[in-house]
């Protein structure tokens, strides 16, 4: 979970930054047929659209997604969305607005269902809350918020920081109660979900 999502986060971020570095303005070229009267409205509209891309691409590059649901149809199949707070960038299907349908399923508990636009209703059976944060080694997420069926929740400290301790660990029976064991130590998993503390100066 910890790996996907930091590359995750690396997509989406390049992407939309991508997206920012074209500088190209709309155009009525587009149109084949534009008059006199419409046109100024036209370019108008055409305007609000391509500033409203540049505000979703700004948002992305800075924070790719604030949540990771993993839902499984009828037949048991499963499929991983991300949700992210603003109209997602091009190229990425499995990453959706929190105003979309797909979105909703960002704030349903574990075991909900929730019938997708397409007819195939899922069920909910992993959600993690992201906190993404540029760092200058790549990307992390901080005080993350995990749940599942078989645990949580949980709040892990740094995704970046779990991925470090477990390179070249051997896999074990249970390789989630070892980590959990080994990283509650470090303060870096806690069961539960950290509050955290804001101070007035």
């Amino acid at each position: 979970m910890a790996s996907e999502t930091l590359d995750q986060f690396e997509k989406v971020a390049s992407a939309a930054k991508s997206k920012l570095r074209d500088t190209r303005v709309p155009s009525l070229d587009v149109f084949a047929n534009v008059n006199t009267m419409t046109s100024d409205a036209a370019m108008q509209q055409l305007e609000q659209i391509y500033q409203a891309n540049r505000g979703s691409y700004q948002v992305l590059a800075s924070e790719p997604a604030i949540a990771r649901v993993v839902v499984a149809d009828e037949e048991g199949a499963q499929q991983t969305y991300y949700i992210c707070r603003t109209t997602p960038v091009s190229g990425f299907p499995n990453l959706a607005s929190y105003r979309a349908p797909v979105g909703r399923l960002a704030s349903l508990p574990i075991g909900a269902e929730l019938p997708l636009p397409s007819g195939t209703i899922v069920e909910v059976l992993e959600r993690a809350q992201l906190c993404p944060l540029a760092c200058a080694d790549g990307w992390d997420s901080r005080h993350t918020v995990v749940e599942a069926e078989r645990f949580g929740p949980i709040t892990i400290d740094s995704l970046r920081a779990l991925l470090s301790e477990i390179a070249g660990t051997e896999l074990a029976e249970d390789l989630l109660e070892q980590l959990l064991a080994e990283e509650t130590r470090k303060a870096n998993i806690i069961e539960g979900i950290r509050r955290s503390v804001i101070t007035n100066r």
